[in-house]
């Protein structure tokens, strides 16, 4: 990494400080700042949680076993567990089975030897988040949230302005949803006043606290 005149949020780490012992002091003005405690557990987590992506990303490389990964993974649980002396950081210790647990289905109310249909799910990750451009070779948002809104048992809306054509696309689910969901809609002031169509959105989705 070349360090170029600007402006940084970086971590100085032993790179970075050999780095900057090369500069030239005479034509380039280093500044730097304590890290403030209140801030450390964000920015030292977010660096770490890079640096452990990149050392998986080379055992990918280098084709090496999943479980290789998997043991990375629980030795910097083990560490934890150790330096916390909070055992409950053990239990965070991944399984070598490598699963992932996708969904829970009631099977209550069920035809007996029926098999209920699985929940819908979004195509985008609901454990990560994901950029929406509207490229048609991309899943739509309205598509993702109807999958997502079948299961939810919340809905928080925060929202700056409604535009009618848009939330139509979402209408017949929001107002399935407020049967059996809580949904809660955040906005400025400046929606307050209801217009007609504003007034039949609250009506068909009423709102609960």
């Amino acid at each position: 990494m070349a360090l170029t005149p600007g402006i940084y949020g970086q971590l100085i780490n032993f790179y970075v400080a050999a780095r900057l012992h090369t500069l030239d002091t005479d034509t380039i003005e280093i500044a730097k700042d304590s890290l403030d405690i209140e801030d450390a557990r964000a920015i030292l987590s977010n660096y770490c949680g890079k640096l452990i992506y990149q050392a998986l990303h080379v055992l990918r490389d280098h084709h090496r076993p999943l479980d290789e990964q998997i043991a990375l993974c629980n030795a910097v649980v083990t560490y934890l567990t150790e330096v916390t002396a909070d055992d409950s950081f053990h239990l965070c210790e991944l399984l070598s089975d490598a699963e992932i647990l996708r969904s829970l289905t009631p099977v209550s109310g069920t035809v007996p030897g029926q098999k209920r249909a699985p929940l819908p799910r979004p195509v985008t990750s609901i454990s990560q988040s994901s950029l929406f451009t509207g490229s048609p070779y991309e899943p739509s948002m309205a598509s993702e949230l109807k999958r997502e809104m079948a299961s939810a048992d919340r809905i928080d809306m925060l929202i700056s302005f409604i535009k009618w054509n848009g939330i139509r696309l979402l209408m017949e689910e929001l107002q399935s949803f407020t049967h059996r969901g809580k949904l809660r809609v955040i906005a400025p002031p400046t929606w307050a006043p209801l217009t007609p169509r504003r007034s039949n959105f609250l009506h068909l989705c009423p709102i609960r606290k």
